[in-house]
């Protein structure tokens, strides 16, 4: 059995999230460990970013502490979608590398099926990961082309990095072998989060009076881009409903496409005590976390959102649809909070009063939920990606 295996990663580009992971990588004795990316993103300058309807640079080390090259390619600008990317250089760079694995994190551009091809052309096992999970109301035709694509992919993949339950599950489904899935946490700088927590304890109250927000108010946060997928909307009927005037305030940090149409139900219902800051980096957004009482999420659609864990490090507990992905193994309906099911604004209004008249109970969910996120961290992802390497001798 080896000692050391060489490891490659391929990934689109820089993210906020990621970036730590390969650092514990490339500490590890037993991985040479380099990482392949299509595009630079935020690296040389800013770059508009029609999600968020913001220019992005993140305010993040994002390259530091690990090995990394830029491949050469061709993708649309300012703002490449994912599907689009084309890398020509991944071909040479894994045939040549002698790899024993390489990671290829998501499937849905092109550059991650010359990868694959790749992979099968030089004998490397691939390691497959990415934050997806099953999708609601996908038409049959969309459902049945998917899966006859993934399949074969899914099949023969050496192992199935996962990062949340609902991960392992959209994977199994299209093939994946259960004996092969690993669990890669969707996780966040814990430690970074937890010391922040403790510096701004006790300054609630001064970030509310900032914010404009009135003394002894719980406040409901919410962390996202303003888009139909995230269903902000959702939230501010919910808001609505907890009475005239409501029994809180709520705070939006984010910016999107439905910006507008919140500032104009926020308007017309005359609701008070409502606050959207716009986009914040990574680095500011401590300050927001530690103003809240109560995080929601009321996506449609959200596979593994690390603004939850973000959050739960703040000790508040977690409002969040059964759309989001982690819901049932990191937000736990009754234990670290409440998972309602989408679109469902009554219900989430229901759970909000719940945890808004009950100070004990959010205080007890809060505590649970920071205990909980403590166990999905970089060094858990490092050592089951090891893991997964040494099982390669035994296939």
């Amino acid at each position: 059995m080896k000692t050391r295996y060489r490891l490659a990663i391929l990934v689109t580009h820089p993210v906020q999230y990621y970036y730590r992971l390969y650092r514990e990588l490339a500490r590890h004795p037993g991985i040479e460990l380099m990482v392949y990316y299509c595009w630079k993103g935020t690296i040389d300058r800013p770059y508009y970013d029609p999600t968020f309807q913001a220019e992005i640079e993140w305010d993040l080390p994002l390259l530091e502490g690990y090995p990394y090259r830029f491949l050469g390619g061709f993708y649309p600008r300012p703002f490449p979608a994912g599907g689009r990317f084309l890398n020509p250089g991944i071909v040479p760079a894994l045939v040549s590398g002698r790899y024993d694995a390489v990671f290829v994190w998501g499937y849905n551009y092109l550059t991650a099926w010359l990868a694959f091809l790749a992979a099968a052309a030089s004998r490397t096992p691939v390691f497959l990961g990415g934050n997806v999970a099953p999708r609601p109301r996908r038409p049959l035709p969309v459902r049945v082309l998917k899966r006859a694509l993934l399949r074969p992919i899914f099949a023969r993949s050496a192992a199935i990095m996962s990062e949340c339950e609902s991960n392992a599950r959209y994977y199994i489904s299209h093939g994946a072998d259960p004996e092969r899935v690993y669990w890669n946490p969707a996780a966040v700088d814990n430690d970074f989060f937890q010391g922040r927590a403790r510096e701004l304890s006790g300054r609630k109250e001064e970030i509310k009076a900032r914010l404009g927000l009135p003394p002894g108010l719980p406040v409901i946060l919410f962390v996202g881009r303003l888009d139909p997928r995230k269903r902000a909307l959702d939230l501010l009927e919910a808001f609505r409903r907890l009475g005239d005037p409501p029994e809180a305030s709520l705070v939006f940090v984010g910016e999107g496409a439905q910006r507008r149409d919140l500032e104009s139900l926020i308007a017309r219902h005359r609701l008070p005590n409502v606050v959207i800051t716009g986009f914040r980096n990574q680095t500011e957004m401590p300050r927001f976390l530690a103003a809240g009482d109560v995080f929601v999420l009321p996506s449609e659609y959200d596979p593994s959102p690390r603004a939850l864990n973000e959050a739960m490090n703040f000790s508040l507990p977690a409002v969040v649809s059964d759309g989001v992905g982690t819901a049932g193994d990191l937000a736990v309906d009754g234990e670290n909070g409440f998972v309602f099911p989408v679109a469902e604004a009554g219900e989430l209004a229901d759970r909000l009063r719940k945890l808004l008249r009950d100070p004990g109970l959010r205080k007890e969910m809060g505590e649970r939920a920071r205990e909980r996120v403590l166990k999905w961290n970089y060094r858990k992802g490092t050592e089951e990606i090891y893991n997964a390497l040494r099982s390669l001798d035994r296939q």
